[in-house]
């Protein structure tokens, strides 16, 4: 290997292993795939996260420089690289939305899966790229990535990853609008985390579920799910997650016309991601606190409160593209 190409294989271990350090400040508790073993030791020290904040800011400023590293280790078939960016990047692209990013390096590490044999890592990385075809509107790409999936999922033998893949494609359907479809999904991938005793994995479950409740109009019954699952989150530490739970806890009283519960779970909401740094959980609070105060006649809190969710919006959106706030 020449002296400038080492290089490179420097600088691209380095961010895939400060993206994987950054990764582990979002999700604590994630079932991974061990590849930071796998790839040479960063020669330099890394960047230390000590919030969700720090490590969301530290994405935004340097994606296009992992995206860029992505690229170059495909081309040069450091393939574990390649798919450990892929799986250090997955919390920052399903939050903050970067679609264009979050496709090329998916497809990137489902490239590099295929050309090792690691039906594994294949099973994680095409349901990570079926949720962004999900998400922009490309059912057909979506049902493709996530039977293929689950195909390599099986495969594998691994039953902590088949029940991921069911998840995937549950959400897959939920964003198609497939509610029965999705809540099917949701619990097949419920009793796979109940048997391989995962409690986050259990407690996503309740919260996909009482997302596609409350598409069909049951709120009550997506209380009961929500509670359900939102102990395991906090054990867990996963403070997005428990942001995105209460969201759907007052989006639930909302229905119920509860205004009071709704103003207690959405201001929690609000506390969790503000502090966390998520800040398009804290607009979506704002967006349904308005909501509150125009159901008391509020209309002065109403305009203050979209006013926040506006500002929060463009605190990630000002180089994103990406406008607007969704249900995850």
């Amino acid at each position: 290997m020449g002296e400038r190409l080492e290089s490179w294989r420097r600088a691209v271990c380095w961010y895939a292993a400060a993206t994987s350090e950054a990764e582990h400040v979002i999700v604590r508790d994630r079932p991974r795939l061990g590849l930071l073993e796998k790839i040479t030791p960063p020669t330099g020290p890394l960047p230390v996260f000590g919030t969700i904040d720090i490590a969301n800011s530290w994405w935004m400023s340097e994606r296009l420089n992992i995206l860029a590293c992505a690229h170059l280790a495909a081309g040069e078939q450091w393939n574990d690289a390649v798919m450990l960016i892929g799986e250090a990047t997955w919390p920052f692209a399903v939050t903050l939305k970067n679609y264009a990013e979050w496709e090329q390096i998916q497809q990137l590490a489902v490239n590099a899966a295929v050309q090792v044999g690691d039906h594994r890592a294949e099973a994680r990385f095409r349901s990570q790229l079926a949720r962004a075809f999900a998400e922009t509107g490309r059912p057909v790409n979506a049902q493709r990535e996530s039977t293929a999936a689950i195909e390599a999922a099986s495969r594998s033998g691994d039953p902590v990853m088949q029940a991921s893949t069911m998840e995937f494609a549950g959400v897959c359907a939920l964003e198609a609008g497939e509610l029965e479809n999705a809540l099917h999904a949701f619990d097949q991938a419920l009793s796979q985390f109940q048997a391989a005793d995962i409690p986050r994995g259990v407690a996503l479950q309740h919260y996909y579920a009482a997302r596609a409740l409350l598409g069909k109009g049951q709120p009550r019954e997506a209380l009961t799910r929500l509670k359900e699952g939102l102990d395991a989150l906090v054990i867990a530490g996963d403070e997005t997650s428990i942001a995105r739970s209460l969201l759907r806890q007052g989006e639930a009283y909302l229905a119920l016309e509860d205004i009071a519960q709704a103003v207690n779970a959405l201001m929690a909401a609000l506390q969790t991601a503000t502090a966390a740094g998520n800040w398009f959980e804290s607009a979506e609070a704002y967006e349904l606190l308005a909501q509150t105060a125009d159901q008391r006649g509020n209309s002065a809190a109403a305009t203050a409160y979209r006013t926040n969710a506006l500002t929060r919006i463009l605190l990630v959106t000002a180089d994103n593209g990406r406008v607007g706030c969704s249900y995850w």
